[in-house]
């Protein structure tokens, strides 16, 4: 076996540990120590014996051993071999992955492989903190294949056929858990309320219809809930609370309306319902959420936005309003006074909201894509001028489409307007 390649990876074309001398030739192919071991495709003596000799003497020379294109159909993690990082990509016909009790591996990733169920003896790799299991065939996520003792920092489940999600009686530590891209339908918050410690939850490009809890549940660390699936039609889980949940994502559903529980997220700053259903939108729906800075109302059917009764939020800085059917903007009654931003491009308004910047002193309104008409656009041309305003702006020199007139801003830009 010619040396493997330097620099700190070792890359091994092929390997066949059923012939003679294996172990003397991998020796002086490697030589030293390299940071990441990668073998790309390996013939092994399938069985518990065979395997962790061989990864015992690959632990003497790498920390993070990589298994690609791996054709049995049968893999063993053996007892306490010295490896921290181990890797098990592209094994299309693997049923088996059996973990004896190791207190050295701290990641440990599957990618592509047959397997249908989580390996077994995962809860004895005692300082395990990070799992990437990603694009196997997984239909359930269970958690008494951990231990209360586990530690994750990261646990990636993404792109799996996981539709059932099974609890235990002991609490799982994980801070980010990704499920994105499974098959699950339904989601019962109370499954969540037995993972200790969990900050971000990833369950986007599922086909879920509906979230709700089946008892009381409080997710006391969860901070981010991106819950981008296509096919929700309310998000009202009404025996859920999330004390410090600062991020909700709710884009690319079937939303009608604004979350009205908005109560039950006290710390929420940020809420994304674009790309959903909405044609209104009643500002008032956010009084709730009194830490609430930035609202994503992007690519809906909106045509109209107001507030049904007198709505002061010191917090709110971002509204975003592109790409909808606007044709009438109401901010009266609305006290904004942290109010920055206001996109509202590509909608149907020909006028600039009246009284937007008497409410707003501070507030950059961005409107372009809109048939905004000139006698309005001329109302507001100290605010074009200082960039406070900005509608369908131009070059010096450019024309205006031929229902546009065109005015002058200053000696760079020129705003285009219907007629």
């Amino acid at each position: 076996m010619d040396s493997c390649v330097d620099g700190g990876v070792c890359t091994i074309p092929r390997l066949d540990t059923t012939q003679n001398g294996w172990a003397r030739s991998i020796v002086s192919a490697i030589q030293q120590e390299h940071s990441m071991v990668i073998i790309q495709s390996v013939t092994l003596p399938v069985s518990p014996g065979a395997m962790a000799s061989f990864v015992q003497i690959m632990s003497s020379f790498t920390a993070e051993l990589t298994f690609r294109k791996y054709y049995e159909r049968v893999f063993y993690s053996p007892r306490d071999t010295e490896v921290e990082t181990l890797l098990l990509i592209d094994a299309p016909v693997l049923q088996e992955f059996r973990i004896q009790p190791n207190r050295h591996i701290r990641s440990l990733s599957i990618y592509n492989t047959g397997l249908r169920q989580f390996p077994q003896g995962l809860k004895y790799l005692a300082s395990l903190n990070t799992l990437y299991a990603s694009k196997n065939q997984f239909t359930q996520f269970t958690l008494a294949s951990f231990s209360s003792t586990q530690r994750f920092s990261r646990m990636d489940l993404s792109d799996n056929q996981i539709s059932l999600l099974i609890g235990t009686n002991h609490t799982v530590s994980i801070e980010t858990l990704n499920i994105a891209l499974n098959r699950l339908t339904t989601v019962d918050m109370a499954f969540f309320g037995q993972i200790a410690n969990l900050s971000v939850l990833h369950l986007i490009y599922n086909q879920i219809i509906r979230v709700d809890s089946t008892m009381p549940v409080k997710l006391l660390a969860l901070d981010q809930l991106m819950l981008t699936n296509y096919r929700l039609t309310s998000f009202q889980p009404q025996a859920v609370t999330f004390p410090v949940l600062r991020t909700l994502s709710l884009r690319s559903n079937n939303l009608s309306s604004v979350p009205r529980n908005l109560a039950n997220y006290p710390a929420l700053e940020s809420l994304d319902l674009g790309e959903n259903k909405l044609t209104r939108v009643d500002l008032s729906s956010i009084r709730q959420a009194k830490k609430l800075a930035s609202l994503n109302l992007d690519r809906n059917m909106i045509a109209s936005l107001s507030a049904s009764s007198p709505l002061q939020h010191d917090a709110l800085r971002v509204v975003s309003v592109n790409s909808n059917e606007l044709v009438q903007v109401n901010f009266t009654g609305c006290i904004f006074p942290s109010l920055q931003s206001i996109t509202m491009g590509c909608n149907r308004l020909t006028s600039v909201p009246s009284n937007v910047f008497q409410l707003f002193p501070a507030v950059m309104l961005y409107m372009p894509g809109n048939p905004t008409s000139c006698e309005s656009a001329k109302k507001f041309k100290k605010q074009l001028l200082n960039r406070t305003l900005t509608l369908n702006t131009v070059g010096r020199g450019a024309s205006c489409r031929e229902h546009e007139s065109l005015i002058e801003i200053d000696s760079w830009s020129n705003v285009c307007c219907a007629k």
